[in-house]
């Protein structure tokens, strides 16, 4: 590789190591319906030796792995692979060096299908296909895959012979009614209520942010911001009413419905992610250090010695965390950081700065007066991060 090239993607903070592990990671899933009987579009030819089953398709897709060392996953199809036990094929999946990836339901073969699946017209074919994509995703549970392949979209055979709009309704009506939060949905199943006895189940702020903002022991009805801690954070405030202005769209930020009405008008910004994604560096170079080690030694560490803009591109997803902070300061005319601590400061009190300017754009934009800040979240527990005035 030329020198240029290996400078160019240094400055972004990536190295030729980094590029070759990365590529080294890369792996490709097959699926079982190329280890049976296949063919055209218009015909499945019977070859000899071709699996039958799941467990001979999972054996195929073994020396697949073997040979290549990159094909670790295999989607399964529903019903052609369905199984009784699904943990057992887990297990021996397992023992092949495998792992069950995408599971994936059948809407488009059966005869009951010919006219859709979960856009079909007749409620009975929905219901029908609901039941069967319910089954995929129990399938997924059992065997820890965390993907379902949807085949949402119900294609037609002539122009006119659906309403394209029509079967968006369709999908709309499958969904529970929107409702406020803190309305009350019913009570617990009977099969639980030994546990929980005879509970109300009651609608809370989605998503979980708008459960914990509105947990905030606030002592005044305005006055007040949050930031979200975690590995990335949601600096914001609550408002009466959404902020619609150009000003408030071209600084990015966002309304989101709140409880009894409010508004959640907030900014994402980086987090503890940056902390993260070194200590992962530095366990990977066999410089491990936990969380407790780390911010004993930050009081030791001048105050503002080095600073970053947390939110600069380069910090979203560099190979090296340690080496694309270190190029961001010479960047800027810094020293470069060496001892772990010396990262860990400057990312905490790079993080303060920015929820400090992101807090004075919402007092420009809201006119919001903040005279106090609640930190929750994750990395609320990890460190105690000041805020400045």
């Amino acid at each position: 590789m030329s020198s240029e090239i290996e400078n160019r993607v240094q400055e972004q903070g990536i190295t030729i190591d980094g590029v070759i592990a990365a590529m080294q990671q890369f792996s490709v899933e097959t699926p079982t319906w190329g280890y049976g009987d296949s063919g055209t579009r218009f015909k499945v030819f019977h070859w000899l030796g071709a699996a039958r089953n799941l467990r001979e398709k999972l054996a195929d897709a073994a020396q697949v792995q073997r040979v290549t060392g990159i094909c670790p996953g295999v989607a399964i199809h529903i019903p052609w692979d369905r199984e009784d036990d699904w943990y057992a094929v887990k297990e021996y999946a397992g023992q092949l060096g495998l792992r069950i990836g995408a599971v994936n339901p059948n809407l488009f073969q059966d005869d009951t299908y010919r006219f859709g699946s979960l856009c079909h017209f007749d409620k009975a074919v929905r219901q029908r296909a609901i039941a069967h994509v319910v089954e995929c995703i129990h399938i997924a549970q059992s065997v820890d895959s965390n993907v379902i392949s949807l085949w949402l979209a119900d294609g037609t055979n002539y122009p006119g012979q659906d309403d394209l709009l029509g079967q968006l309704d369709i999908l709309a009506a499958m969904l529970p009614p929107v409702v406020e939060a803190g309305t009350a949905l019913g009570e617990v199943l009977p099969e639980w209520r030994g546990d929980l006895g005879a509970a109300k189940v009651v609608a809370p702020a989605t998503h979980d942010p708008g459960s914990a903002i509105v947990a905030i022991p606030a002592q005044y009805a305005d006055g007040w911001g949050y930031i979200s801690s975690g590995p990335w954070s949601l600096v914001g405030v609550e408002l009466p009413r959404p902020v619609m202005t150009q000003e408030s769209l071209a600084a990015n930020f966002t309304n989101e419905g709140g409880v009894f009405g409010t508004t959640r008008y907030l900014k994402n910004v980086m987090g503890l992610w940056l902390l993260q994604e070194c200590q992962r560096r530095w366990n990977r170079d066999g410089h491990a250090i936990d969380y407790d080690t780390l911010l004993a030694d930050v009081d030791a560490v001048p105050a503002f010695a080095a600073l970053i803009d947390p939110d600069d591109p380069r910090f979203l997803a560099p190979q090296n965390m340690p080496d694309a902070i270190d190029a961001y300061l010479l960047e800027y005319g810094q020293a470069p950081l060496a001892a772990p601590a010396g990262f860990a400061r400057c990312i905490m009190e790079s993080l303060v700065l920015r929820y400090r300017k992101v807090f004075q754009q919402i007092s420009h934009l809201t006119g919001a007066i903040i005279n106090q800040v609640h930190v929750g979240g994750g990395g609320a527990q990890r460190a105690a991060q000041p805020v400045a005035g």
